[in-house]
């Protein structure tokens, strides 16, 4: 599961800066990185809070809902790309 949780939390992050989403969610910039290069498992604490910074669900951050995390996907940034 967490080579689906970097890839989906890959797309999530988009362009932005990893240090600066890591600061925004109040995670430490390197766990982030851990997280996006697969080299940490996520505790829910954290996946709850990468969650709720990206207004999504936890099925869709992990990758189980494809179609809903497309609708929502840049919610919290006022667009949608889809």
């Amino acid at each position: 599961y967490k080579e689906r949780f970097a890839k989906e939390l890959k797309e999530y992050i988009g362009d932005r800066s990893i240090n600066q989403v890591a600061k925004d969610i109040g995670i430490p910039t390197q766990t982030l990185h851990r997280y996006v290069n697969c080299q940490r498992e996520i505790g829910l604490e954290n996946l709850v809070k990468i969650a709720d910074y990206f207004d999504t669900s936890l099925d869709d951050i992990v990758g189980g809902n494809k179609k809903h995390k497309q609708k929502n996907r840049g919610k919290r940034f006022g667009f949608s790309l889809f």
